[in-house]
């Protein structure tokens, strides 16, 4: 089962300047230096048996950004959010406390650690230099979520230090669900694609980009930048694709968002988006299928000309099982004379999940 796929959104401006961040981690602001956890790429995770309070294995791939000291790697599963910052809700049911490593790959000479528990598995080893690497593993003796028909969130967590201690360099998350008993007489394997960046290719083969420029606000014009996705799934009833995040802030200072389907309004304060071809301004395109493509904009960010922004929107949807549809998302910013001057930032996260 291929993982949901998870990105972060970084904007900031100064005094009138936008600098755009697609990256899972966030930007730190100008002049105080933060480090931060780089981005896990092409992650997945595959159950080999999907039913609830089932004992099985769980598979994960993932790239690393490296290079950098690696001495543990930590899976921690939670029920209620893939985010790092959030609070994590252990799922009812799991227990990963017995798991063992059935193989592993691009790094090696892992254990389970002494720091695993129900819902955070640790695996450990002497800290060593790692490049940037292709990494799998093949985890055993995992015991299922008891709650079927429900998302559950692995946050991938990749250590300088033993048992999970030290600096994150790394991390990620990816999603799965677990189901009822059924019986069947033949298994196709789910599997959901999902890529973001400034730039992807429809079949996600290839993303280019992590920093887009808006340039300099401006009272008489709108700024504009363009970001990617793509996504595929053989699930049957399609995906949903969701954007998180609130407007950009600089302190006590906002640019409003906007709460309803809007034309940009030059000399009023706003931020929006939509995934069409616009005119006014001149920014984005069309959404590109791929064969046997199903899946469309939501109709809130389907309206050339039009833009929004709702912290929790469906950007864009399927409602079957469907090819690759590449969506362009068109972002503006208007500001008006009395807006204040200073660094407007803001995370925006976008999330695919398909129900398997």
């Amino acid at each position: 089962m291929s993982g949901m796929n998870n990105r972060r959104i970084k904007i900031r401006g100064l005094s009138t300047a936008l600098v755009f961040i697609l990256f899972l981690s966030i930007l730190p602001f100008v002049g105080i230096p933060q480090a931060r956890a780089a981005e896990l790429n092409n992650r997945s995770i595959f159950i080999q048996s999907s039913f609830a309070s089932e004992v099985t294995n769980h598979d994960y791939l993932f790239q690393t950004a490296g290079p950098s000291t690696v001495g543990s790697v930590g899976f921690l599963y939670c029920s209620n959010s893939p985010l790092h910052e959030d609070p994590c809700t252990a799922p009812a049911g799991l227990d990963v406390s017995g798991a063992s490593i059935d193989s592993q790959s691009g790094f090696t000479g892992f254990g389970v650690s002494v720091a695993t528990t129900a819902n955070d598995l640790i695996l450990t080893r002497a800290p060593a230099l790692e490049p940037a690497t292709p990494v799998g593993f093949s985890l055993g003796n995992i015991q299922n979520p008891s709650g079927p028909n429900q998302t559950y969130y692995v946050r991938i967590s990749v250590f300088d230090n033993v048992d999970g201690g030290g600096t994150r360099v790394d991390r990620g998350s990816v999603a799965f669900v677990v189901e009822d008993r059924y019986d069947v007489t033949a298994y196709v394997p789910p599997y959901m694609t999902f890529c973001v960046a400034v730039t992807v290719a429809l079949d996600c083969s290839t993303i280019a980009g992590f920093l887009a420029d808006f340039g300099e606000f401006s009272e008489i014009s709108p700024t504009t930048a363009t970001t990617q996705f793509s996504v595929a799934t053989n699930d049957p009833s399609g995906y949903n694709t969701f954007i998180t995040g609130q407007t950009m802030t600089s302190g006590v200072n906002i640019i409003p968002a906007l709460s309803t389907t809007s034309a940009s309004s030059s000399g009023t304060s706003q931020f929006g988006l939509n995934l069409r071809n616009n005119s006014v301004p001149n920014v984005g395109a069309d959404p590109q299928a791929g064969a046997v493509a199903s899946g469309v904009p939501d109709p809130d960010y389907n309206t050339p000309n039009l833009f929004r922004f709702v912290d929790g929107d469906r950007l864009a949807y399927s409602p079957n099982s469907t090819g690759f549809n590449r969506y362009t998302v068109s972002y503006i910013v208007n500001i008006n004379p009395a807006q204040a001057p200073g660094i407007y930032a803001t995370t925006l996260s976008f999330t695919s999940v398909a129900s398997f």
